[in-house]
């Protein structure tokens, strides 16, 4: 979604990305846009910096103890500063736009305060606020120490969602001030159920005529796809007989789901696709009959608005973060609780009824990438008025 953010931007703007990992530098050319992609390699990282970044590298590699894998991580991060602070002196950039909070984003953030460049800061969820993602109380507490310095700061803090904004501030106890911003992800919205090429049914061996329903995101934990398969077991028989669940997404969990999946006596009903490129996911789309997520946590969940841009239903928990911005009766059914038989009855609930997959796609254009576009530029546009 960040590289889409950037293709997005710089419609109207000169975009240079700067990444945590290694990478030579390149330009994305697209029809009406420009993109360099700064270069910063092994030996850049180890000139560039100074010897402030390497003390303070070598500090946070013995701060903590873990594996040193991980320590050499936070060790990179730091020297980072100095590349970074390199492409801050070379291309005098308006505003620096950071994505995330963690220790791989700290040192941009340190930068921009070193060399009082304009900044913003966007979440595309809550590390801190989720208890299912597997991250140290170390690397969690990290966004709350910067979310109290961005409200005593006024740095501006942009939200894929209205619930993760509500979330982090009665959570972490923050001020609801001018500083805490919701800007909805978008999507590009084409002619309705344009662009199909493949058959999905036949390219799986789907029986024609059954339903696919489609679970998407990486594997892992938060996302919650065991929950789904253990929910296969509740639904009638009939649509046990004629549904199949389509995962798909790279593969983060360390086989969990499948070996769930192998266990279960409905195994040939689910299939695990892998990750798909976006261009591909057109076709699973529009061969679904609906979409779910059972994430425990969701910043926004793209997969939804992409599902609606296709007339596709989506199957949701009605505690998510995410739920006050994306939900329509049109185009959702909310699970109010999260027993497993709460789930089937939702997605059995959802394949029963009859949908206007038009009504769908319309409410899809609510999330055009071109309003998203616009509201960041406006939020550009006022941090870089404010400081001058």
């Amino acid at each position: 979604m960040v590289r889409k953010t950037a293709e997005y931007i710089s419609t109207y703007n000169e975009v240079i990305v700067f990444t945590k990992t290694l990478t030579g530098g390149y330009c994305i050319n697209n029809d009406s846009n420009n993109i360099f992609i700064w270069k910063h390699l092994w030996f850049n990282l180890l000139l560039d910096a100074s010897y402030k970044d390497y003390y303070d590298g070598i500090c946070i590699f013995f701060k903590f103890r873990q594996k040193i894998r991980k320590r050499m991580k936070y060790f990179a991060y730091y020297l980072n500063r100095g590349s970074f602070r390199k492409c801050i002196f070379s291309c005098k950039p308006d505003i620096v736009h950071i994505h995330g909070i963690s220790y791989a984003t700290k040192p941009f953030i340190e930068v921009c305060e070193e060399l009082h460049q304009p900044y913003l800061v966007t979440l595309h969820g809550s590390i801190g606020l989720s208890d299912s993602i597997n991250l140290l109380p170390h690397e969690k507490q990290i966004e709350e120490d910067f979310l109290h310095f961005a409200e005593n700061n006024y740095i501006t803090v942009t939200t894929v969602s209205s619930g993760t904004k509500k979330s982090m501030i009665k959570r972490y106890g923050l001020c609801d001030n001018n500083c805490f911003i919701v800007i909805p992800n978008g999507i590009d919205i084409l002619p309705y159920r344009s662009g199909k090429k493949k058959e999905i049914h036949a390219l799986y061996n789907v029986p024609k005529g059954n339903q696919i329903v489609l679970v998407i995101g990486s594997i892992y934990k938060n996302k919650n796809q065991i929950q789904v398969v253990r929910a296969f077991n509740y639904l009638p028989l009939d649509l046990q007989n004629k549904t199949y669940i389509f995962f798909i997404g790279q593969n983060c969990d360390k086989g969990q789901l499948q070996q769930q999946i192998n266990e279960s006596i409905f195994c040939d009903h689910f299939i695990v696709c892998g990750f798909i490129g976006h261009d591909e996911l057109v076709d699973y789309y529009q061969s679904a009959s609906l979409n779910v997520i059972a994430s425990i946590t969701e910043g926004f969940g793209l997969s939804s608005i992409e599902a609606f841009h296709y007339g596709v239903p989506t199957v949701m928990f009605g505690d998510l973060d995410a739920v006050e911005d994306l939900y329509d009766p049109c185009a959702v059914l909310l699970v109010e609780d999260r027993s497993d038989e709460s789930l089937a009855d939702g997605i059995t609930r959802a394949l029963n009824m009859t949908w206007n997959h038009l009504e769908i796609y319309n409410y899809a254009k609510k999330f055009s990438v071109k309003d998203m576009v616009q509201r960041y530029q406006i939020t550009y546009d006022s941090i870089i008025k404010n400081k001058k």
